[in-house]
């Protein structure tokens, strides 16, 4: 390749300078030719320092290998094609069109693109690899383009004014930022693929759409939808998904996938999303930023989250949806009134299976001596906690119903025995009584007959039983019934 220096190039009758290594620091000044089309050539530095006549230069670099490119007055057109460039940087300066591209196959590298506190009518950058893509104080006036892109490291789009926008294809192995921009019309985010993505702005009279995104990591904070759209479509969060201090406003949460990842909360407002196949993981817990919530607090906060999901379910008639945000937010209050540590803390034996079989045979006795009993001795309401303990353990507040089914057995099963004079609590009576002829009439949730009349014998121990029988069956039947609410419920 010939070495030559700027200064020897005459762009007025050259149409293109090709195979050249052009030597020194290139300074673009005052230009006023119509075009220059670089191919295969090498550089240093350039730099556009100045354009006072506002000349309309097309400007093309094909398969170049340049070191910096500095715009920092009014360019007209630059176009790289299939160049490796080191650093692209434009501050304070203003553009028609850049366009970065190159063939799909072979996509080449820029380490640096960055575009500060500048004008743009159009930006379109496609199949290309870029190690940091920074767009901060940005106005894209007529389109952003961002198509087949890999971001190696960061990718931000702070403070900028864009009219129309499209990013699509891209993958961002870092962290993905939007904060503080403003739209004119629309900007789409699609089939993307990043690390990170961050979301700090408010959204006031414009379009913001995600659709098709897989990350490990997305954070809403002070993001605000005001007389906006704001859409998310088939996002797929692997690792945590932060809502701090958001509100969301009529959003759209639309084939979301929050099941697989941490959920931290703090004061988001979701009472009026629209969502359809919304799903959030049971690991939610409250985002303490500043380290003085108490636990009392980081409760109320997840049942507030939840108590918000369930009257937004109410009111897009998707009441087996809400019946599941009841019974997280009603687990949340149950957890609010426990004055000890969790039974599965008593545990301190190295197999799990016994600590699980343990938690399972006597927590309910153990939360029942915390909630009654305990809570005597604290000067709480042990009623309350009474209350809260038979919905909890007898069909998961409305979301089980084969547990109210084999209670109702068993303590159908033990007043018979009780009642009845002919049997008392040996092994093999307990056994005998269940396939006595008058137990199955007795199970009858609709029987005509009293205990008296089925057993023959009328005392007061037998009328005493069959008033708790009563009382008792009525009420697992209840919560039998509540616990099939989920199957009917659309």
């Amino acid at each position: 390749m010939e070495e030559v220096y700027f200064r020897d190039i005459n762009f007025k009758e050259e149409g293109v300078i090709q195979d050249k290594i052009i030597k020194g620091n290139i300074l673009f000044n005052d230009f006023d030719f119509y075009q220059a089309n670089f191919v295969n050539c090498e550089f240093n530095n350039i730099t556009f320092v100045s354009n006072t006549k506002r000349a309309i230069t097309y400007f093309q670099f094909t398969k170049c290998k340049i070191n910096r490119i500095d715009i920092n007055c009014f360019v007209d057109h630059i176009c790289i094609n299939d160049s490796e460039v080191h650093v692209l940087k434009q501050e304070n300066g203003e553009t028609r069109f850049i366009e970065i591209f190159c063939d799909e196959a072979e996509k080449n590298f820029m380490n640096y693109l960055m575009l500060f506190n500048s004008t743009s009518q159009q930006l379109s950058i496609k199949n290309y690899r870029i190690n940091t893509l920074y767009l901060r104080g940005l106005k894209v006036l007529q389109s952003l383009t961002i198509d087949n892109v890999i971001v190696i490291q960061n990718f931000s789009i702070i403070g900028c004014f864009i009219k129309d926008g499209n990013i699509l294809n891209t993958i961002c192995k870092s962290d993905f930022s939007l904060a503080n921009f403003e739209l004119d019309t629309e900007l789409y985010l699609g089939y993307l693929d990043c690390n990170r993505v961050r979301f700090n702005n408010k959204l006031r009279n414009l379009n913001l759409i995600l659709s098709n995104i897989k990350c490990k990591y997305i954070r809403f904070q002070n993001f605000d939808v005001i007389n906006s759209t704001f859409k998310l479509d088939k996002i797929s969060v692997s690792e945590e998904l932060l809502m701090l201090e958001s509100d969301f406003g009529n959003s759209y949460f639309v084939d979301c996938n929050f099941t697989k990842c941490r959920i931290s909360i703090s004061f988001p407002i979701l009472t009026s999303i629209k969502s359809l196949n919304l799903n959030f993981s049971n690991n939610v817990n409250y985002y303490n930023q500043f380290g003085d919530a108490t636990k009392e607090k980081e409760i109320t906060e997840i049942a507030e989250f939840y108590r918000q999901l369930k009257f937004n379910a109410i009111s897009q008639d998707n009441h087996y949806t809400a019946l599941e945000y009841y019974s997280k937010e009603m687990n949340c209050y149950f957890t609010s009134l426990k004055n000890l540590n969790d039974f599965s803390y008593k545990l301190g034996g190295k197999n799990k299976f016994i600590n699980l079989l343990l938690k399972w045979t006597f927590e309910w006795i153990y939360d029942f001596y915390d909630l009654v009993i305990h809570s005597i001795f604290k000067s709480k309401n042990p009623f309350e906690g009474f209350r809260v303990w038979v919905f909890k353990y007898t069909n998961n507040f409305g979301l089980d119903w084969v547990r109210p089914a084999i209670i109702y057995v068993i303590v159908s099963y033990l007043l018979f025995v009780i009642a009845n004079d002919d049997y008392s609590f040996t092994l093999s009576l307990k056994f005998s009584a269940l396939i006595e002829p008058n137990f199955p009439q007795f199970l009858n949730p609709i029987n005509k007959f009293s205990f008296s009349e089925i057993t023959n014998q009328k005392t007061f121990k037998t009328s005493l039983v069959e008033l708790i029988a009563i009382i008792t069956q009525g009420f697992l039947i209840y919560q039998i019934i509540r616990g099939f609410r989920k199957y009917v419920l659309k």
